[in-house]
């Protein structure tokens, strides 16, 4: 559970997030943007809701706060250097857990898939009950997307700029929330170094048919939709290798495919395993020379595997002790094929 210093209360009722001049209001209490029904499946049955369901729902609104009061910004550092490259015995994966049945923090954790995770951070967005609900590196820095959810509505929905190394905030924008335009909003994502493009499954406009869409990685606003399709081909797990210029995914029904970048899936194999279709992260590693996944179950149960399409073959590395959800992960290792020309993966 997220163990928060910040009072949650402020945070769910917080009427201004202000960047600049501009500012985005949060609705009062119940007036969340609604979200298709079906958003809420791809999560935990317990999740949806920024920190663990063990905090009581009344504590939420046990006291009076100003219509206009402000939620306070983080402080907001410039871009350090890119996170040192790991030594031998560590690993260069990282992981946002979104959702743990254990009393643990929410927030970046470095995972070795064979033994487990390190705790490093958590952003001062997630301990606000805006937690992170995708990610991938870009020019050095960790971006991605945020949501405050409650009582199934999206009260304020932004994109972010952190520091990997530490969890800093380096920027945030807002993004549009009015529950009539959805094709910002994502279920899954991966970024395309080639043509500076952030790519992924979610919704087209009306909400009620999915898409795979794409958008300038500085303005999530920005998205289009690339092709419609079919519930069955949604990726419920994204990643992106810049080695074959393709991006590759687990999809509801847990086939693992590939997608090219205009939309077209080509099923590759079946799992087998059992997952459930829950948003987790997926994650090529070029020290394992696999597609590293973190399956989900019914029950909270989460595993960690290992995917290799050339084998056609899936193994299990490692059981979560407490049904872990990493929602998106990262790699920051040299993805590096030798008898290709180097191309840095972040």
């Amino acid at each position: 559970m997220l163990k928060s210093t910040k009072s949650l209360l402020l945070a769910a009722l917080a009427a201004t997030f202000a960047t600049s001049a501009d500012a985005q209001t949060t609705p009062q209490k119940g007036e969340g943007t609604q979200m298709p029904e079906s958003y809420r499946s791809f999560f935990p049955a317990a999740a949806l809701r920024g920190v663990k369901s063990q905090m009581p729902s009344t504590s939420l609104f046990n006291e009076r706060i100003s219509d206009n009061a402000p939620m306070a910004r983080p402080r907001l550092n410039p871009p350090a250097s890119a996170i040192k490259r790991a030594p031998a015995d560590q690993s260069d994966i990282y992981g946002y857990l979104y959702y743990t049945k254990a009393d643990q923090n929410l927030g970046m954790y470095r995972i070795n898939p064979s033994e487990g995770a390190t705790y490093m951070w958590t952003d001062e967005y997630t301990d606000w009950s805006m937690p992170m609900t995708g990610g991938w590196m870009r020019n050095g820095l960790l971006c991605g997307l945020n949501a405050m959810s409650f009582m199934g509505g999206v009260l304020s929905y932004g994109q972010v700029e952190l520091d990997l190394s530490n969890g800093d905030v380096v920027s945030w924008h807002a993004l549009r929330n009015n529950g009539e335009e959805l094709q910002n909003t994502y279920l899954t994502t991966a970024y395309r170094d080639l043509d500076d493009r952030v790519y992924g499954f979610g919704y087209a406009d009306d909400g009620q048919s999915y898409s795979f869409n794409s958008a300038e990685a500085d303005d999530i606003d920005t998205s289009v939709m690339v092709r419609s399709l079919e519930f069955a081909d949604l990726c419920v797990s994204l990643c992106y290798n810049i080695q074959e210029d393709m991006f590759y995914g687990v999809t509801t029904d847990a086939r693992f495919v590939k997608v090219d970048p205009k939309g077209n899936v080509t099923p590759l194999f079946k799992l087998n395993v059992g997952s459930k279709s829950t948003l987790t992260g997926l994650v090529y590693s070029p020290s394992h020379e696999a597609y590293i996944w973190n399956a989900y179950f019914e029950g909270d149960k989460s595993a960690f595997y290992a995917i290799k399409p050339e084998e056609k073959s899936v193994t299990k590395l490692y059981d979560c002790p407490a049904g872990e959800e990493y929602i998106y992960m990262v790699c920051t290792e040299l993805n590096v094929q030798k008898y290709r020309k180097p191309h840095p993966y972040i």
